[in-house]
């Protein structure tokens, strides 16, 4: 009888951490030729808790991409790195222990860093100046001018994986953090999206 209880719970948790017929449309704002910015806002279920995003939709045919870091990996804030790479826009990389990077980080043709088996999400950038998202371990690397690997790889092809709506693979779908992400839009733009929140955190959607 207990059981019968329950169930109805566990059904709301898992119909609010499934697919959501919800569309988000941006405010965009254009801050410069090819460069526009728009805040977000949404509840996170199951809370709900407010979660505020800050997303830029860049156009690669007039901004170039450039993977940056200190020579020795030593950390200061990101508004600080941008200014030391003169940079307009930066937004954290891939996650990082105590001696840098966790995966490939290629900047300016150089790979700084080795490629990790066990990462399949890759942002790279060709000479040509090109952005592209590969899905895969292993990925081929060559021709490659910026790019570095992240984790994990939230969805392909318009669709979220099954895990990281419902838990496994060691996510705790529950858990919120804060994150960054970057995507290649149908029509080649670029976004990069980034949490604005300190408390309320966004974590694999």
């Amino acid at each position: 009888d207990q059981l019968w209880k329950e169930l109805p719970i566990a059904l709301l948790l898992r119909r609010d951490w499934g697919p959501t017929d919800a569309v988000i449309i941006p405010d965009w704002t254009e801050v410069a030729p090819g460069l526009a910015l728009a805040d977000v806002r949404f509840s996170r279920p199951p809370d709900p808790r407010d979660i505020d995003l800050v997303v830029t939709r860049i156009d690669p045919a007039r901004w170039q991409f450039r993977v940056w870091g200190r020579a020795d990996w030593s950390r200061a804030p990101v508004a600080t790195l941008a200014k030391e790479a003169d940079l307009a826009l930066a937004v954290n990389g891939p996650y990082f222990a105590e001696d840098g990077p966790l995966g490939l980080v290629v900047s300016d043709g150089v790979s700084r860093n080795r490629q990790g088996s066990r990462r399949a999400a890759h942002f790279l950038v060709d000479k040509a100046g090109r952005p592209r998202i590969v899905n895969a371990k292993n990925a081929d690397v060559s021709g490659v001018e910026q790019g570095f690997q992240g984790f994990p790889a939230i969805m392909t092809a318009g669709r979220t994986f099954a895990y990281l709506r419902t838990g496994g693979r060691g996510f705790d779908v529950r858990v919120a953090d804060r994150r960054t992400a970057a995507c290649v839009t149908k029509d080649k733009h670029v976004l990069l999206v980034a949490t604005d929140t300190w408390t309320g955190g966004l974590s694999p959607p």
